[in-house]
């Protein structure tokens, strides 16, 4: 069972090491116990733990986050959507695609062409 993880390591019950590969492909990509993160999360925990980006609502680490992102992208990116999931992601993606077709007057172009593995 483990019990703390610090920087690319895990420890057991009983007190032995282990190096950690498969944490950092979800979550924990920039280790395990990062006192900046700690921090970063602690500020926002005791100001905002969770707001939703609905219906014109925001944060001011949202805002600042997709300034940042916005100011990386390549011209003329000018808007960012944040969603919770890749999930998420995919069906907004979709839902953007059939509004956009709608608003061309292509209403029956609805398909969704995907590979299978």
């Amino acid at each position: 069972v483990i019990t703390r993880g610090q920087g690319i390591h895990v420890y057991d019950t009983e007190g032995r090491e282990y190096l950690e590969g498969m944490a950092g492909l979800w979550c924990v990509s920039l280790g395990f116990s990062e006192q900046r993160l700690v921090d970063a999360a602690r500020r926002q925990l005791e100001a905002v733990p969770y707001t939703h980006t609905f219906a014109h609502r925001s944060s001011e680490p949202v805002i600042e986050l997709c300034e940042r992102l916005i100011a990386m992208a390549p011209s003329p990116m000018a808007k960012v959507f944040l969603t919770n999931s890749g999930s998420e992601a995919i069906d907004t993606a979709v839902k953007f695609t059939w509004y956009y077709n709608n608003a061309l007057g292509r209403r029956s172009k609805k398909k969704i062409i995907s590979r299978r593995r």
